[in-house]
């Protein structure tokens, strides 16, 4: 279905996911036709409560997630 797909995607993953492999989702990212960006996070597991994006880089996060939707998906974003 994703293929079918064409408005923007945003994948992120941890280089530590044990459930979803950073080639795999490479992968699936490829077959999307639409605009499309690819974040890996060095050191972090899957999920963001406790094993997840460091708060520390939260701050980094949010900019990175409105980045993209101001850019590539704006309608997604209330001004």
């Amino acid at each position: 279905k994703i293929k079918a797909y064409k408005g923007a995607v945003f994948l992120m993953i941890g280089d530590q996911d044990i459930r979803f492999t950073v080639r795999d989702q490479k992968e699936l990212l490829d077959s999307v036709s639409g605009p499309k960006e690819f974040w890996e996070l060095k050191g972090v597991n899957h999920g963001i409560a406790t094993v997840g994006i460091p708060e520390a880089s939260f701050s980094d996060y949010s900019k990175k997630i409105l980045s993209f939707l101001e850019s590539k998906a704006s309608t997604c974003v209330q001004k």
